[in-house]
């Protein structure tokens, strides 16, 4: 049997009154059905009743009169009731619900919005309202192994259906803005944004109707207000994480804002004390600041506030700033500062060695996931962070506007570290819980493991074969992740691809735009491996060879909400798509990527080579260059309209025949060949 679901404004809270008549539940007039009632039956049927010291989030659906006492035939009639509503809502048994609930818990709570408290979930599963249990079953269906529930629509359109009612007509509960919060989850990882959009932005503008972005009264104690808090942070993270990257998500200030929700506790014997002689702190320094534990998930959510700034910073592509980005007014160093900032607050024991997530097995991880997959999230964002604000080819289009020697060396060194550390830590626990066996279901995971996978791909294209093979097998590694996420979210399924898609290489001499881009990592590979060949057959940078970004576009920005319409949005109508602003990004970037520091190897000095980590090879002397660094706009029709593209030359490291000049580095002109 369901739940027992209750309305306060049905026919139902009137019953006491008038034990003879048989009205017609709420539920059923949403339904457009009639209410039958059956003789006398037993209650072996009934689900489980909530625990005593549990509360529901609704008023019980019987309240008892002191002058009317409810037959036990009414009663019996009731649970009739239910079990027809649960066969007009197409709904799983009792059992597989229930199994279906521990699944979101196990694999969807805290991945990433931290909805419920997973005790009181399940004390008070019992007297949740339809609309949020049917969402919760869509969203988890998928980890079943029923493939009847995991493949039903029917379940999903009747949560859309019943919350639809709820905000156009009332009463608007809890229960519904997190209806609205799993809707858009599930919209997002299903490709349907605009729709997801549409949920995020209502459960928005109901949460700060109904005043969960200040401090609850303190009347509102215990669990009742916990999940409160919980569903006020779950917004925020829903906006940060998947809002539009141009937008902001800020009720009131600070010191009004709800308590952070409470995390689960970090496993027993996984972090010590500073006992590290080089950490340890001298008694000569006076009072040193007692960091206050916020739980691991408060940390998850102040980062995401970073990381939403990072990806509105990298979509601005097309606007070089001012301001280079090693100067400290620039969004850059801000950025920078505020990560740093918020990494001196983060509790030592939740950093990567004290934690001792590696020394852990398969079983305790298990046993904890609680804990640990919002810890992984948390080590992901932070590392992801620092690759998209670095990222060679976003910087590329910052500095496009700067000659090359105006860039400071040390600056060149600190984001080239800064690119390969963080994108091989990304790889590194990748590989630990692909050997422990802990599987990672958060699906925007998958985001940041496609941002590396972008910059492993530049970075194998090199002569030395050492470096080759480890950024392809690093690659590689990210789009098996990629693909195993994609297995149970259709989004990030679409993201990777499975089925070849024709690969574009564009010539200003013969060109042949094919349509638009499926976005999958396999097909930016796969064009940029043919550019790649196809460049190297040319021999000379002055080859009309692109490849085009939009793949590279769709994958950086793939967690972002588009701000215009595409074609393929069913969710809009031909008045808004055929109208629709063209983006006028028709670009091609000449630039060539930015050059690796002077580094001293064993042997000797070894001087600017291309950011790819290739080996290094001795540049000629430096000579003036009169070009700036521009982009260049090819004649009409050459490319496709929508999306930059880069010459091949300039994207790929050649050996010697492309490292030229240090003024070579970018050009604005053809040039002469580089011997």
């Amino acid at each position: 049997m369901m739940p027992v679901w209750k309305d306060p404004g049905s026919a139902f809270g009137k019953l006491a009154s008038h034990v003879g008549e048989r009205p017609s539940c709420s539920l059923c007039r949403r339904l457009d059905q009639e209410c039958t009632y059956a003789p006398h039956r037993g209650r072996a049927d009934l689900p489980p009743r909530p625990s005593a010291n549990s509360t529901p989030s609704r008023p019980t659906l019987v309240q008892r009169d002191d002058e009317t006492l409810v037959t036990e035939e009414r009663l019996d009639d009731l649970e009739h009731q239910i079990a027809q509503m649960r066969s007009a809502l197409s709904l799983p048994p009792w059992q597989t619900t229930n199994a279906i609930i521990e699944l979101y818990i196990k694999y969807c709570n805290c991945q990433p919005l931290p909805l419920f408290s997973p005790q009181y979930l399940r004390d008070t599963i019992s007297s949740r309202d339809p609309e949020l249990l049917l969402a919760l079953i869509s969203l988890a269906a998928r980890f079943s192994s029923d493939s009847e529930v995991a493949s039903s629509t029917a379940i999903v359109e009747e949560s859309q259906r019943l919350v639809a009612t709820r905000v156009s007509q009332g009463p608007v509960e809890l229960s519904t803005i997190q209806t609205l919060c799993i809707l858009s989850l599930r919209e997002f990882n299903h490709g349907n944004t605009p729709k997801a959009n549409v949920y995020s932005s209502l459960a928005t503008s109901l949460c700060q109707g109904a005043g969960l972005s200040s401090k609850a009264d303190a009347a509102i104690l215990g669990d009742v207000g916990e999940e409160r808090r919980r569903c006020y942070w779950s917004v925020v993270l829903l906006q940060r994480l998947y809002g539009y990257p141009s937008g902001s998500f800020l009720f009131v200030i600070d010191e009004k804002i709800p308590q952070y929700p409470q995390s689960a506790a970090q496993p027993f014997g996984t972090s010590s004390d500073i006992t590290d002689a080089a950490l340890a702190q001298s008694e000569v320094q006076g009072n040193l600041i007692e960091l206050s534990d916020l739980g691991i998930t408060s940390y998850a959510i102040q980062l995401s506030k970073v990381w939403q700034r990072a990806a509105r910073y990298a979509h601005r592509r097309y606007a070089p700033s001012a301001l280079p980005p090693w100067s400290a007014q620039s969004e850059y160093s801000k950025i920078t500062a505020q990560l740093m900032e918020l990494e001196t607050r983060l509790p030592y024991k939740y950093r990567f060695r004290p934690s001792r997530f590696a020394d852990q097995d398969s079983e305790q991880l298990w046993n904890n996931r609680a804990f640990w997959a919002p810890w992984v999230f948390v080590q992901m964002i932070y590392h992801s962070i620092v690759c998209l604000l670095n990222h060679p080819l976003l910087m590329a289009l910052r500095l496009r506007s700067f000659r090359v020697t105006m860039v400071p060396e040390i600056f060149l060194q600190h984001t080239a570290d800064m690119t390969i550390t963080h994108t091989d830590w990304i790889v590194y626990l990748l590989d630990i819980c692909n050997d422990k066996l802990f599987t990672l279901s958060d699906p925007f995971l998958a985001h940041f493991v496609a941002i590396a996978a972008t910059i492993f791909l530049q970075q194998k294209y090199t002569d030395d074969a050492v470096v080759k093979s480890a950024r392809q097998q690093s690659f590689s590694k990210c789009l098996t992740f990629v693909q195993k996420i994609g297995t149970k979210w259709p989004y990030i399924r679409k993201l990777v691809g499975q089925s070849p898609v024709p690969v574009c290489i564009f010539s200003l001499t013969n060109s042949a735009y094919t349509g638009q881009q499926a976005r999958n990592m396999e097909a930016f590979e796969q064009e940029v491996s043919t550019s790649f060949h196809n460049s190297a057959a040319a021999g000379t940078p002055n080859s009309s060879i692109f490849i085009d970004l939009n793949l590279f576009w769709d994958i950086i920005e793939s967690s972002f909400v588009s701000e215009l319409p595409r074609a393929a949005d069913s969710y809009f109508g031909t008045s808004l798509i055929l109208h629709r602003h063209q983006a006028e990004s028709s670009e091609v970037l000449r630039s060539r990527l930015l050059p690796e520091p002077m580094r001293l190897n064993q042997e000797t000095v070894t001087p600017a080579t291309v950011y790819t980590g290739q080996t290094p090879v001795t540049s000629r002397a430096m000579e003036n260059n009169p070009f700036d660094s521009q982009l260049q706009f090819p004649a009409a029709g050459g490319l496709p309209e929508d999306g930059l593209s880069i010459l091949a030359q300039s994207y790929f490291a050649q050996g010697q025949d492309f490292v030229g000049t240090l003024d070579d580095w970018w050009f604005s002109v053809p040039g002469p060949a580089v011997t």
